[in-house]
């Protein structure tokens, strides 16, 4: 399904229950994408020290809320969506009408606080760090904009309560499906795996990749955070190189390239020291699968060795 590429615009009177049980299941991809990348660039601007720097506070809390209701909705949306298996049932309606109700609001403050003072005298868009924090701006308000259609779905959805989403004959698809759980894609699994090299034995490369699927689709996050960090220490003589910094920071790549792999060199790594290495202590904070997802980066860095070997 392709939606109107304007708020509150995209027309479901038309539409199947199973057209729109189908844009949910991409809202829950997309608000996952967006999730991830929030995690992702907050963490980057916190180590670089930028959320210390006067003003920033102000855009980082409508960031923060943005956050809280991207999360909240992809729970809810799931609930939805494996609860419509058996009956659509009025709160359903309710709750995705909700959904883009607070979305709208939350649209209006991001544009109101970005676009004015205090937090628009501090805009500069010669400093790398700001342009990431747009970066935010642009997902966390396009993905809100987005989110107001969940009115105008729901408006639709009433049409069928009482209904169920599948017939009771069809396997009905898991609730953990709804979201790909794989790190390594298996078609860059595959890649690898076809590669006959006089030079290098993909064996173990390949069998780390497996084992951080495993680990990260079961929810194994520390594991994953250190076989993530394995495989950066593995593959440097790939690409004649000693360390994975070097990679960072030497490689003659893209610039797409190269960004990619300092995200790994800066974020990855230092989350990845920290379970690896925090001695016990009374208290502690376990990761989430936000906070060890650095799969795009990864399969960059993967599909950098598939077109050097192959």
């Amino acid at each position: 399904m392709v939606r109107s590429l304007l708020a509150d615009m995209t027309d479901y009177s038309h539409q199947s229950l199973t057209d729109m049980i189908e844009d949910l299941k991409n809202w829950v991809l997309n608000l996952t994408e967006t999730v991830e990348h929030i995690e992702r660039t907050d963490n980057i601007l916190e180590q670089k020290g930028y959320w210390t720097q006067p003003g920033t506070s102000i855009i980082r809390n409508e960031f923060a809320r943005a956050y809280k209701l991207f999360k909240t909705s992809i729970e809810e949306l799931n609930e939805v969506l494996a609860a419509s298996q058996i009956e659509i049932e009025e709160n359903h309606v309710s709750r995705v009408r909700r959904l883009g109700q607070v979305a709208s609001k939350k649209n209006l403050d991001l544009e109101h606080t970005w676009n004015n003072d205090p937090w628009a005298a501090y805009c500069d868009y010669d400093d790398s760090n700001f342009r990431l924090a747009e970066a935010l701006y642009i997902d966390s308000a396009g993905m809100t904009a987005d989110m107001v259609d969940l009115q105008n779905l729901a408006d639709r959805l009433k049409d069928f309560v009482g209904r169920r989403a599948v017939p009771a004959s069809a396997t009905q698809t898991p609730l953990l499906s709804l979201v790909p759980n794989d790190f390594v894609d298996a078609s860059r699994l595959e890649e690898l795996r076809s590669i006959k090299s006089r030079q290098f034995d993909l064996a173990r490369l390949i069998r780390l990749c497996e084992e951080l699927n495993v680990c990260y689709s079961n929810g194994c996050y520390m594991a994953t955070a250190m076989l993530t960090r394995a495989i950066l220490d593995h593959v440097p003589p790939v690409f004649d190189l000693n360390r994975f910094s070097e990679i960072a920071s030497n490689y003659k790549g893209s610039k797409s390239f190269k960004e990619s792999m300092q995200h790994l060199q800066e974020s990855l790594r230092n989350i990845a020291d920290q379970h690896l290495h925090t001695q016990i202590r009374n208290s502690e904070n376990l990761p989430t699968k936000v906070q060890v997802n650095f799969s795009a980066s990864v399969d960059v860095l993967l599909s950098e060795i598939v077109r050097l070997l192959k």
